[in-house]
C-alpha cells in the first residue's frame, strides 16, 4: 500500500530489541534481582506495545473482511508456499545455529579467550543490524531479486568459511558474513510471501511462518550431533547445504511485477 520497501525497517527494529535484550540481561546478572529484572522489563515493553495496538494496526483489512472471503475460494500457492517456506527455513537453520552454538564454538572448540567469546555473536547481531537497516533503501534501488541473490551467496560463503578455517578470528568474521546474508535473507523471504496471493497475504505469511520453527529447531539440536561426530566447525555446513541448492529458486525474491525503484516489496 505504501508504494515501497519498508519491511527491512521492521526486522532491523526487532534485530536491535535483540541486541538491547542481550544488554538487559546481561545488566541484570549483575545485580541482585538477577533474572527477575530481565522478565520484568520485558513485561513492561510488551505491554506498552500492547497498549498502543488499537491505534498503530491497520484495521482495513478487518472492515474489508467480507469482500475479502469471496477469494477464499480459491486456492493458496501451496508451491509457492513451499519454495519460499524452504527458503526461510534454510535462513533460520543459519540463525538458530549462530544463536545457540556460536559461543560454544569458540570457547570449547577453538578455545579462544573468554573476552572473545561473545563477539561471535555480537558481530553476527551488528551485522544483521546494518544489513536490515540498509536492506529498504537497496530494495528501492536495485529490487528485491539482485539483493536475494548476492546475500544468499553471501550466507552461504560465510558457513563455508566457517566449516574451513577453524580459527577464531576467522570464525568471528564468519560469523558477521553470515549476519549479512542471513540479515537480509529473512525478510526478503517475508516479502516475496505477501506477494504470492496479495489478496490472502496473512494467511499465506502464516503458514510460511511454520518454516521458520522447524530452521530454528534444526538449527539449536543437529549441530550438537554433528560435533559429537566430527566437529562443531563441520556443523556450519548444515545451513550452507541447504541454501546452496536454493538458489535456483532465487526467482521467488523477483516482484509480480517488472522491478522498478518504485516497486512494493
Amino acid at each position: 500500500r505504501i508504494g515501497k520497501s519498508v519491511v527491512g525497517s521492521f526486522f532491523a527494529a526487532f534485530t536491535a530489541a535483540g541486541i538491547v535484550a542481550t544488554v538487559v540481561t546481561s545488566f541484570s546478572t549483575a545485580t541482585t534481582l538477577g533474572m527477575t529484572l530481565t522478565v520484568s522489563v520485558a513485561a513492561v515493553v510488551a505491554l506498552a506495545a500492547a497498549s498502543a495496538m488499537p491505534w498503530l494496526l491497520d484495521p482495513s483489512r478487518e472492515r474489508g473482511a467480507d469482500a475479502v472471503r469471496e477469494h477464499h475460494a480459491r486456492k493458496l500457492p501451496v508451491r509457492g508456499i513451499v519454495l519460499v517456506g524452504l527458503l526461510l527455513l534454510g535462513a533460520f537453520v543459519a540463525d538458530s545455529t549462530v544463536q545457540s552454538w556460536s559461543s560454544i564454538y569458540l570457547s570449547d572448540t577453538l578455545g579462544a579467550p573468554e573476552a572473545l567469546v561473545p563477539l561471535g555473536l555480537g558481530v553476527y547481531l551488528a551485522l544483521t543490524l546494518i544489513t536490515r537497516t540498509a536492506l529498504d533503501f537497496v530494495v528501492r534501488a536495485y529490487g528485491r531479486f539482485a539483493l536475494g541473490a548476492v546475500t544468499m551467496g553471501i550466507a552461504i560463503g560465510g558457513a563455508v568459511l566457517l566449516a574451513l578455517v577453524p580459527h577464531e578470528w576467522v570464525a568471528i568474521a564468519g560469523f558477521g558474513v553470515m549476519g549479512l546474508g542471513v540479515g537480509a535473507i529473512v525478510p526478503l523471504v517475508y516479502s516475496a510471501a505477501g506477494d504470492l496471493a496479495p489478496e490472502r497475504s496473512d494467511e499465506v505469511v502464516a503458514r510460511v511462518n511454520i518454516f521458520q520453527y522447524g530452521g530454528s529447531v534444526v538449527g539449536a539440536v543437529v549441530p550438537g550431533f554433528i560435533s559429537d561426530a566430527i566437529g562443531l566447525n563441520w556443523a556450519f555446513l548444515v545451513p550452507a547445504l541447504l541454501l546452496a541448492p536454493l538458489v535456483l529458486a532465487v526467482g521467488v525474491f523477483r516482484a509480480p511485477k517488472q522491478e522498478s525503484t518504485a516497486q512494493v516489496a
